[in-house]
């Protein structure tokens, strides 16, 4: 009977110690994932460098979430997405940097909101007036891919 009840302890402390060495490491691996979710890195803009907004792995919302689980699959994979106001922030910088030279825009997008499209066509419109040039490329066109490309200089399909 001794022999028995050291045999169930023993299985009962190595269940419980299994059970903690697994919890500490999902733990670490969550707390992994979300410390290189927020790459706040410093950014140094090269000479004649173009400005790069690809909206076709992009969508573009009017605000992201702070919950780093939100939008969590069992693939791991998350959905990407960026604040329109980075987006207009981004064009606003672009535009007064003398070592950028020219915006890049890849077209083909989600259609969020006309008015998010509107928006960043507008302010595309601002950064044309100071003769930097606009380049717009979309393998197909929707409508509102369209619009927003039709303020670029030069359009490629």
């Amino acid at each position: 009977m001794k022999s028995f009840l050291k045999n169930v302890l023993s299985t009962i402390v190595g269940m419980v110690l299994a059970v903690f060495v697994i919890v500490l490491l999902f733990i670490g691996i969550v707390s992994v994932s979300i410390s290189s979710l927020n790459n706040d890195k410093e950014v140094t803009v090269k000479e004649n460098s173009i400005l790069k907004i690809n909206l076709a792995e992009l969508s573009v919302v009017e605000r992201t979430s702070e919950n780093p689980f939100e939008g969590l699959n069992f693939s791991g994979d998350l959905p990407k997405t960026i604040e329109l106001k980075q987006v207009l922030d981004n064009i606003e910088k672009a535009k007064t940097d003398e070592k950028i030279k020219a915006i890049y825009i890849n077209t083909l997008m989600q259609v969020q909101a006309y008015r998010q499209i509107e928006e960043i066509r507008n302010k595309l419109l601002e950064f044309k007036q100071t003769g930097k040039p606009i380049i717009a490329y979309s393998e197909v066109y929707n409508q509102a891919a369209y619009y927003l490309s039709s303020v670029a200089n030069i359009r490629y399909i």
